[in-house]
């Protein structure tokens, strides 16, 4: 039982670590997370840090899209 369980593992992380990532034309994602200083309140979503941050990655020429995640509402309390 242990030994097939280890057979199992490790061809499945031969398999894994041989497989090779898809090349995609789609810019890299920086993903957000937040409450309502990044999603924007008060100030409107193309004032807010991430889309700020976008407008300099452009500008530097960086390949990135910036995904604004932030809920309005969240604290870190709330977990």
């Amino acid at each position: 039982m242990i030994l097939s369980s280890f057979l199992l593992t490790l061809v499945s992380a031969l398999a894994i670590s041989s497989a090779q990532p898809a090349r995609s034309s789609a810019r890299a994602r920086i993903v957000a997370l937040g409450d309502s200083l990044t999603s924007g309140r008060g100030i409107g979503v193309d004032r807010a840090y991430p889309a700020v941050l976008q407008q300099r990655l452009d500008a530097q020429g960086f390949e990135f899209t910036m995904v604004n995640a932030g809920i309005s509402g969240d604290t870190s309390a709330g977990g």
